[in-house]
């Protein structure tokens, strides 16, 4: 499946009610973050995720930077989630599952979104999701534009 959304003219849903929110930080991503980011993603998320950040990352310390965001969500000293996106493709992106349902996803989404915006993209598009993330994605105004199918012989 194709995922996207139009980023011109998007609007954020209303802020969560303040109970539903966790104290996090926010934070472009820094060099001195690598050494507990790179574990947090494979451990969280696996091998697949841990790829991607390190294509991405190559990229964002290298040429075609400007086309990067790359988002830490911290509370206190602990990394607890993170947002990727390059050009117009957004993601992966996740949370820790114990940090799940507390808003911090939503901020890391829509901040990504609105740097993209700043930055000149006009959509942002993903290929596949769970249910759970879904949910988010469908505040954001993001829609399926292709669905793909899996076909087995036998």
């Amino acid at each position: 499946m194709r995922v996207e959304v139009v980023l011109a003219g998007a609007t954020a849903p209303e802020p969560l009610p303040i109970e539903d929110l966790v104290e996090a930080e926010l934070w472009s991503q820094l060099p001195a973050d690598l050494p507990e980011l790179m574990p947090f993603i494979a451990d969280t998320f696996g091998w697949d995720w841990y790829r991607f950040a390190q294509e991405y990352l190559l990229e964002l310390y290298g040429p075609g930077s400007e086309e990067i965001c790359f988002l830490v969500a911290r509370q206190g000293e602990r990394i607890v989630g993170y947002c990727q996106q390059r050009r117009e493709r957004f993601g992966p992106f996740g949370v820790s599952p114990e940090m799940r349902n507390k808003g911090i996803g939503r901020v890391l989404l829509f901040q990504c979104l609105a740097t993209m915006l700043t930055k000149g993209f006009h959509c942002a598009w993903f290929l596949w999701t769970g249910q759970d993330a879904a949910r988010l994605y469908t505040l954001a105004g993001f829609e399926p534009v292709r669905q793909f199918e899996v076909m087995m012989h036998g």
